[in-house]
């Protein structure tokens, strides 16, 4: 058994001294209290390690970030270019950042998985959300983390914070009614639809594939045009009836008093005119009716 047991220690280190070397940068957790911080971090280390990486201590990536820092690097670690200048003076082929935040009372881990060397130097981002070791082993990190490293297994929905302008429009999410503020969305495509009285209605198709809350999802409204037109062909179209009301009352009171002679014939000339007069002035009220009323059914 002691053979036994000294070959596989011996197959083992000679794996390791093949293994990528990894250094996985102290995760970042504003705001959370540092036992639970400290146990997240150790987990994300652990799982790189279950994955076959030799990682490298802390301390020692530390004193190399020192090192580099006063030699003047200045950057923000969880950026592609800045992990990959920590990679190259930590002397490792991947480097790992991860972060975590608190949002509706759920964690979500965010992380860059970037390699230094090789012809690809993937690089990968990934979040999800996540819970303590201490409340599931250690489970959601190692998924969180074969997933940033290997770009495999199931994701987790995702914090959207959804905006809609104006604020009390009626929005839907995939087809169904939901409200604005954050909401947890399975990545992948998402429609967004609003509609509001007085504006247009509106949609938005979004990609999720990370988490969207101080990047949000905005749709905004347009107001609709303005009704002038309606406004003015329903007014030509009441001008219009008046003057076809007013003309054929004029016309018609003129036939009358022709016809029953209550006309002096020295006036019979200036009557008819009145008359005519009266007849056009209706038939200019039709034309202007059906043009307003044209109008007004073109707008609105």
């Amino acid at each position: 058994m002691t053979t036994c047991a000294a070959l596989a220690a011996t197959l083992l280190a000679a794996m390791g001294a093949h293994a990528e070397r990894a250094a996985v940068l102290e995760l970042q957790a504003p705001g959370l209290l540092p036992g639970a911080q400290h146990d997240l971090d150790a987990a994300v280390r652990e799982s790189m390690a279950g994955l076959g990486y030799q990682v490298q201590p802390l301390e020692q990536t530390r004193a190399a970030i020192e090192d580099a820092m006063s030699a003047g690097l200045q950057c923000v670690f969880a950026k592609d270019e800045c992990a990959l200048k920590v990679g190259l003076v930590a002397e490792v082929q991947v480097v790992v950042t991860t972060s975590v935040e608190t949002i509706d009372d759920k964690m979500v881990l965010r992380g860059l998985f970037l390699q230094t060397e090789g012809k690809k130097q993937e690089r990968r981002r990934a979040a999800a959300a996540i819970v303590l070791p201490s409340s599931d082993g250690g489970a959601s990190v190692r998924a969180f983390v074969e997933r940033l490293v290997t770009g495999r297994g199931a994701p987790t929905p995702l914090p959207v914070r959804v905006v809609v302008e104006p604020v009390d429009a009626a929005v839907k999410l995939d087809g169904k009614p939901t409200t604005t503020g954050v909401r947890w969305l399975a990545p992948g495509d998402h429609v967004l639809d609003a509609a509001a009285a007085g504006y247009t209605p509106g949609t938005l198709t979004f990609h999720v594939e990370r988490d969207l809350v101080t990047d949000p999802v905005t749709l905004r409204l347009e107001a609709e045009p303005a009704k002038t037109l309606t406004w003015v062909g329903w007014t030509a179209a009441g001008v219009g009836s008046l003057m076809m009301v007013g003309g054929g009352l004029g016309a018609g009171v003129t036939e009358l008093m022709l016809r029953t002679g209550s006309v002096a014939h020295d006036n019979r000339d200036a009557v008819v005119t009145l008359g005519l007069v009266g007849l056009g002035t209706a038939a200019a009220g039709l034309v202007v009716v059906g043009a307003g009323v044209a109008v007004a059914l073109a707008d609105g």
